[in-house]
């Protein structure tokens, strides 16, 4: 199970992706998104230095507002492509298994 800050970073992602935050806003701030998700400002400082790496939002010190949101995040795989890409891979190795020990197999 994702951790709480997984989680808050997941969704936050996610309501930028979908345009609640578009770029040039600005997300809550640190204490209001800690009340909005029952979390410490801790918690929230390190789902934000996640999309702060990723390079989502950018920090605006001397400011009474949240971060500015400067792009949408880059697109998550989804299960149906972590899917296929674990099919192609058992794919691959049974190729490889079948030409190593030949069609049999020992």
């Amino acid at each position: 199970m994702p951790s709480l800050r997984q989680q808050i970073t997941s969704d936050l992602r996610e309501r930028i992706s979908v345009g609640e935050y578009p770029p040039g806003s600005h997300l809550p701030t640190r204490p209001e998104l800690a009340a909005r998700y029952k979390v410490n400002i801790g918690t929230v400082a390190r789902a934000l230095d996640a999309l702060r790496a990723e390079g989502v939002i950018e920090t605006v010190q001397g400011t009474r507002s949240g971060p500015l949101v400067l792009r949408p995040p880059e697109p998550q795989p989804g299960m149906a492509e972590v899917l296929a890409t674990l099919e192609d891979i058992i794919a691959r190795l049974e190729r490889l298994e079948r030409h190593v020990f030949g069609e049999h197999g020992n």
